[in-house]
């Protein structure tokens, strides 16, 4: 026989009823531990480095946020912080996608980068903080924006 539910449970939870400071630490997890896979066996040690620290980053954010007895938390600084630390261990220095690869910070279909909070800043249609350096697709993932039609007339090769 299934055990029976927990009383004192909240219930199920829709994505959209997290408290902000919840949703911004899950979502900070998340792209920490957002590290696409490596195009090639000569690629996997970076992405290796890269996960194990972005993980341990995410691990000490989280064993801070659930410790016990300590000060007062403030969560939105823990987020603050933790983005920052992934900015430092940014995805850089490696391949991604099919064979041979494409620079993985350079990559279409990935994750907006760390640090990249839509609550900080204008944001574009899918939330996101507006850089003019990168375009979003449909699914809200960034890749560098096409390059600027020239003028007509504005010379050129």
């Amino acid at each position: 026989m299934p055990d029976q539910p927990d009383p004192t449970s909240p219930g199920p939870t829709t994505p959209g009823a997290l408290p902000p400071d919840v949703r911004g630490l899950l979502e900070a997890v998340r792209d920490a531990l957002g590290v696409p896979a490596p195009a090639t066996d000569g690629d996997h040690p970076r992405y290796s480095q890269l996960l194990e620290r972005r993980a341990m980053l995410a691990r000490v954010t989280l064993d801070r946020v659930l410790g016990e007895g300590g000060p007062p938390l403030d969560l939105g600084w823990e987020v603050a912080f933790l983005r920052e630390r992934l900015n430092v261990e940014a995805l850089t220095g490696y391949k991604t996608g099919p064979w041979p690869g494409t620079p993985v910070d350079q990559a279409e279909g990935e994750t907006a980068p760390p640090g990249h909070d839509p609550r900080h800043g204008p944001t574009d249609d899918h939330g996101h903080p507006w850089r003019p350096d990168v375009a979003y697709n449909d699914r809200g993932h960034w890749h560098p924006a096409p390059p600027a039609t020239p003028e007509p007339g504005g010379g050129g090769p």
